[in-house]
């Protein structure tokens, strides 16, 4: 692999894990839940400007962990929830162990 490929593609990794670590800081995947919310719904509940968190949802949709429908609304998959959590708690961790240092 070239070495421009190969920073590249450490940089999209670290974009990808930056998306997956905001979605959960902003508990996407709580707020949707099982059923489906709008842009306007998540932007209001998460006292978020659409524009920015339309961008972070549609980058997460194209990575798999949530879907858009024909209506434009969100819907999670299951990797979403899980992740929510799982990242949840790495951030707690993350959090504290910043307070140390």
């Amino acid at each position: 692999m070239p070495p421009q490929a190969a920073l590249l593609k450490a940089i999209e990794g670290y974009w990808l894990s930056r998306v997956i670590w905001l979605a959960a800081r902003l508990k996407l995947a709580d707020i949707v839940g099982d059923g489906t919310a709008s842009l306007a719904a998540l932007a209001r509940a998460t006292g978020k400007n659409p524009g920015p968190l339309g961008r972070l949802l549609r980058a997460l949709t194209a990575n798999g962990i949530f879907r858009e429908d024909e209506s434009g609304a969100f819907v999670q998959f299951a990797i979403s929830l899980s992740a929510s959590r799982l990242l949840r708690r790495c951030c707690d961790l993350c959090a504290k162990t910043e307070k140390r240092l």
